[in-house]
């Protein structure tokens, strides 16, 4: 079985589970609370911070796994992470943002998403709110951990960050049955944090590493902002449409809006189903198939490196005995000696440019001074100890130094060592000065 249908069975197997337990966490709390007005109260204020950053959360999900990819690729792993870290700080200064206004104007946020509170639901109502704005910031970071779970090929740990919540969630509604609603809201807001908790392992065995930092003038983040606008608007349509559901549901008697919210679970299990494992599915193959692409090229460029090497060694066999035959006759033809050393030139600047390209795409940074490559993050060059640039090198400077550790520079009179084999002879060095043509 091929790499990306391992990853789709498995997330397969894990997004039905994580539906189950979804499913079964409605049943918990249909059995203890019913279809009233606390129930109608809670969901209405998991609304709230569902409904914000749903679109924000998609259109980050979306745009960052190819931005990534790309930044990977031609700038190397610490710039890719430079950016994770910029994204991530970004996000968390927008949701606490968020979180404290929502906290100030509680009341008239909670307005906007059931104007039909009144009297003790309001009052109930804003006390919930207040809790549960900062899940925001949580949900926030959750999303940016599984994109950049999702770009490192872990498509599991995503699949599965809901089956702590729910667990949490179950637990905290049958203990609301014994000691109030509240421990209800506080187990869900404690449940959704349990979502950065349990991804952030996982991103730290697979490289990441935690350093706030703020970069608005980076260039991938205003290209990150203009890909999200479609992907923003297609969110906030359907979370609109949210909105208006339950504000009806809001003005009709106790109850309505929890058995709205129960009929769409319902249909969310059913239908939710298949769609999360084409998407994730579609996710995994998209994101698996971009890796194989570039290891792909990679493996293209080496064939290709090898055969230019295999060229010019033939090259060098060819001159060597033309001009051990032009010796051993006593003439030589100055015009195919200087063809033969010009094609051995041409072959020569291929594989600079080749070999250029291939250090590139290995997030590599070649020494000034000898010509060897290190990891992007070195400081100095282990095998001469020249000082390194932390970044990997351009594209021309790449091409300079390869040529510089692999060309021999070509002085005004260049000496050609060949190797010939003659049968039950030993090997016989030929050397003979290139000369210039006048």
């Amino acid at each position: 079985m091929s790499k990306v249908a391992k990853a789709a069975v498995g997330l397969m197997i894990v997004t039905i589970l994580s539906k189950i337990i979804g499913f079964a966490r409605e049943q918990v709390l249909s059995f203890v609370y019913g279809a009233g007005m606390y129930t109608d109260i809670y969901f209405a204020t998991m609304n709230i911070p569902n409904v914000i950053f749903a679109a924000i959360g998609a259109a980050l999900s979306t745009t960052f796994i190819p931005l990534y990819c790309d930044i990977n690729a031609n700038l190397g792993e610490k710039k890719s992470l430079k950016f994770t870290n910029n994204i991530l700080t970004i996000v968390f200064i927008i949701c606490i943002l968020i979180a404290i206004l929502g906290f100030i104007f509680t009341e008239p946020l909670l307005k906007i998403f059931a104007f039909g509170f009144e009297g003790e639901r309001l009052a109930i109502g804003v006390k919930f709110t207040k809790i549960l704005i900062f899940s925001v910031i949580f949900i926030g970071i959750s999303n940016v951990l599984t994109a950049y779970l999702q770009v490192k090929n872990n498509f599991t740990i995503p699949g599965l960050i809901s089956l702590p919540q729910n667990i949490i969630v179950i637990i905290s509604i049958i203990l609301s049955a014994k000691y109030g609603p509240y421990v209800l809201i506080w187990g869900t807001l404690i449940g959704i944090s349990s979502q950065v908790i349990f991804q952030l392992p996982f991103a730290y065995k697979v490289g990441y590493r935690l350093k706030p930092q703020i970069d608005l003038k980076d260039s991938h983040l205003k290209k990150m902002l203009v890909l999200t606008g479609p992907v923003l608007v297609g969110v906030a349509v359907n979370q609109v449409n949210i909105m208006v559901d339950k504000n009806l549901a809001s003005l009709l008697p106790e109850g309505s809006i929890s058995a709205l919210n129960y009929a769409n679970k319902l249909n969310e299990f059913v239908m939710g189903i298949f769609d999360d494992v084409v998407v994730n599915a579609k996710s995994a193959a998209q994101t698996v198939g971009k890796m194989a692409g570039q290891f792909v090229d990679m493996s293209k460029l080496r064939i290709n490196i090898s055969e230019l090497n295999g060229e010019i060694t033939k090259r060098y066999q060819e001159l060597g005995r033309f001009i051990y035959e032009a010796k051993k006759a006593g003439s030589a033809d100055e015009a195919e000696l200087a063809d033969q050393i010009a094609g051995i030139d041409d072959l020569y600047a291929q594989l600079s440019a080749v070999s250029a390209q291939y250090a590139s795409m290995q997030n590599k940074v070649t020494c000034p001074a000898c010509g060897k490559k290190m990891p992007t993050d070195s400081l100095f060059c282990s095998h001469c100890g020249a000082k390194l640039e932390n970044a990997p090198a351009e594209p021309e400077e790449a091409a300079e130094a390869v040529e510089k550790a692999e060309v021999p520079a070509e002085p005004e009179t260049t000496e050609v060592t060949i190797e010939t084999e003659k049968t039950a002879e030993p090997t016989e060095e030929v050397k003979t000065e290139k000369t210039t043509e006048e």
